[in-house]
């Protein structure tokens, strides 16, 4: 029994016993399930039932990672560190890039899998060394490439009307050109071994984000170019995934851009750390992600709530998510921001005045 005729089999017994219920049962069903989804729902209705699937092997998808090739770009540190952890615990053939090499090598030192992880540090602004290197990793593995995940990047944290346009420049070139022109190196090869192109993109390019124009206009850019290019190569045999991930507790706020070149600001004017209590954990982000990606989700989302409701929300009510964006979002999280206040909890901003 196939995967389709085991949901459609599943949806017509739970219609049957639905409508055995009494009407007041019936009422009282959505609000108790929206509460459940609530509470403990943290990923798009795709995305989590490929992780139970494979958690209990149910209607097993045919791809894996199990000596697979799998090059990980920006992979020093955050959600890039943690897959090449959980790729070679998998029986993955991991190559890791990112400029720095001395935490590159750390990382493979770390990975205990089946196959020796395979570093390959270089600057993923620079296109003659991304050429290079994946001429160096085609070299070692016979010409093979399977799983490409592109995940280098920078977050932000700065007002639109105070962001340097160099500022931006700089974020677009390395959010969003950069990684074009390296999938467009790979993709001769991932188009012959069958492959897969995974994007990290964010619920930023999803939703606007306030605080971060920038950062929000990258991941846009990004959704909209893999979402063509999916559609071109999809009688071809080539997948690509985009990842929206919500908050993540990588750290990533302590390097985002700001609104001046990094070595024209004050100290204070940096961002702050943010507590890990109101974000996901960078370990069940990276789960969620690859379970998504083996069973062909071709886009993920990822995130705790309430930000997996404004995700949901922005998609089927858009008028009712600009509503609550500009009467409650968008002012709070800038007065938080203001104030030095952690942007992403959600009970200390709900109380904030102007």
């Amino acid at each position: 029994m196939n995967y389709v005729a085991a949901i459609g089999g599943g949806g017509l017994l739970v219609w049957l016993l639905l409508s055995s219920l009494p009407c007041w049962v019936q009422c009282l069903l959505p609000v108790v399930l929206f509460a459940v989804w609530w509470l403990l729902i943290d990923a798009d209705l795709f995305t989590y039932t490929s992780l139970l699937r494979l958690r209990y092997n149910i209607c097993l998808p045919s791809r894996n990672y199990s000596d697979r090739v799998c090059w990980i770009i920006g992979a020093s540190s955050g959600i890039g560190a943690e897959m090449a952890r959980q790729l070679a615990a998998r029986g993955a053939k991991v190559i890791i890039s990112a400029r720095r090499e001395e935490e590159l090598n750390k990382l493979a030192q770390e990975c205990k899998g089946k196959h020796e992880v395979t570093v390959i540090p270089f600057d993923v602004r620079d296109q003659q060394a991304g050429e290079k290197a994946l001429q160096t990793l085609l070299k070692k593995y016979d010409g093979e490439l399977h799983y490409l995940f592109l995940n280098a990047g920078r977050s932000q944290r700065s007002l639109a009307s105070e962001t340097d346009p160099a500022v931006t420049r700089d974020m677009f070139e390395l959010n969003v050109l950069s990684l074009i022109a390296l999938s467009r190196l790979a993709v001769p090869t991932l188009l012959r071994c069958q492959g897969h192109i995974i994007v990290t993109s964010s619920v930023a390019g999803r939703v606007p984000s306030p605080v971060s124009s920038s950062y929000s206009m990258t991941k846009h850019a990004l959704q909209g170019y893999f979402d063509v290019l999916r559609l071109e190569v999809a009688s071809e045999g080539l997948n690509v995934t985009t990842v929206c991930p919500g908050p993540v507790a990588t750290g990533i706020e302590t390097r985002a851009f700001i609104k001046s070149r990094d070595d024209a600001v004050r100290d204070e004017d940096r961002p702050k750390a943010e507590s890990a209590a109101h974000k996901m954990t960078v370990e069940r982000c990276v789960a969620l992600t690859l379970a998504g990606v083996q069973c062909g989700v071709d886009e993920i989302w990822v995130s705790p709530q309430p930000v997996l409701f404004f995700q949901y929300a922005s998609q089927f009510l858009p008028d009712v998510a600009r509503y609550l964006g500009k009467r409650f979002i968008g002012p709070k999280r800038v007065m938080a921001f203001k104030k030095g206040i952690d942007m992403y909890d959600f009970n200390s901003m709900a109380k904030l005045d102007k």
